[in-house]
């Protein structure tokens, strides 16, 4: 049995997203030699108790109580200061011309839309006509949905700062009066593991992934055989493609991952990014979609029919998640070359 460093009950430190919590170990877990622990935040809902590994606990000393401390002032700072670049970044951004807006989507590879996806073109109010081009329902992306990556997780921890006694999930908040996505508890702890690999542990995912976004589409189609309410498995994975095509430039990426992404459009110029993202990107994906639905024109019905297939894919992604979110694809780390490429 593999050595573990904290005991069951003992008070620790663990981090959760960008900051770091107060919680009482519940729980130890060894399988296959890695450890996981099962944690209960201080004054939090027992809802929010969860199996995290080991690298995402800390002992509770004085040293790690001042790093907690130190990262939630770091994390204030740059919130303001991610805000105003923010703003920023949106005014140089709008005097780019199409040749160099290319890092939104590559939508060559995409040639109609979706039964979805033409929905956008007719929020507010708008009269333009159903694009037959992703870039065209890229600009459509982009004038409803404003929300940040930075932004996301501002709202996120403003959430679960203020509401700690809440069995409400941070993303049913931050969505609503927005059409909200439900995701899995268990996907939830992936995209914290995500966070915690790509921003704590200076590590980047595997590309081309070994199981592409487009492979795991397809494994969804062949698991399932009927439509239901007039909104076919064909329209929502097809409509799944085009969004994470569409918004993984703009919307899915940390900071960090912008040089990487750079690197695969210059390697692979002809392939449509699901073709060569993963299932993490994926994932993200669904933390960002209720808002840029929300814009729709689907009626209620169809609203309630589309939300019912999209937390079925979910948990497909949940029934497959020790397959296809092993943390063996966080195994690109971030050189000093790396990073300084990436500062520039």
């Amino acid at each position: 049995m593999s050595q573990v460093k904290f005991t069951e009950g003992e008070k620790v430190l663990c981090y959760h997203g960008q900051l770091i919590y107060e919680a009482k170990l519940l729980k130890t877990q060894v399988k296959d030699k890695v450890v996981k622990y099962y944690i209960h935040y201080a004054g939090w809902s027992k809802n929010w108790d969860e199996w995290v590994p080991e690298n995402r606990v800390l002992k509770y000393n004085e040293a790690n109580v001042q790093l907690q401390k130190e990262i939630q002032k770091k994390v204030e700072t740059s919130a303001k200061s991610t805000k105003k670049a923010s703003k920023n970044a949106k005014k140089a951004d709008s005097s780019k011309d199409d040749a160099t807006s290319r890092s939104s989507t590559p939508s060559k590879d995409i040639s109609t839309t979706t039964p979805i996806t033409k929905e956008i073109t007719k929020s507010r109010g708008s009269s333009v006509k159903p694009s037959t081009s992703s870039t065209n329902v890229s600009k459509e992306i982009s004038k409803t949905n404003s929300i940040t990556d930075d932004d996301l997780h501002k709202r996120k921890r403003q959430r679960l700062d203020t509401s700690a006694s809440s069995n409400e999930s941070p993303e049913e908040k931050i969505s609503k009066p927005e059409i909200t996505i439900t995701i899995p508890k268990d996907l939830k702890s992936r995209l914290v593991d995500d966070w915690h690999a790509i921003n704590s542990q200076s590590k980047l995912i595997e590309l081309p992934a070994k199981i592409t976004v487009d492979d795991i589409v397809a494994q969804y189609k062949k698991s399932k055989s009927s439509s239901k309410g007039g909104i076919s498995c064909e329209d929502i994975s097809n409509g799944i493609l085009e969004y994470f095509n569409v918004m993984l430039g703009s919307q899915l990426l940390y900071k960090v991952e912008r040089t990487q992404y750079s690197d695969i459009l210059n390697k692979y110029p002809d392939k449509p990014m699901s073709q060569i993202y993963g299932s993490f990107h994926l994932l993200r994906l669904f933390v960002k979609l209720g808002p840029v639905l929300s814009f729709t024109t689907l009626d209620k019905n169809n609203i309630r029919v589309l939300i019912g297939h999209l937390a079925d894919f979910l948990k497909f992604l949940e029934s497959k998640a020790d397959d296809y979110f092993p943390t063996s694809c966080f195994s690109y780390p971030q050189t000093s070359e790396y990073l300084r490429r990436a500062a520039q």
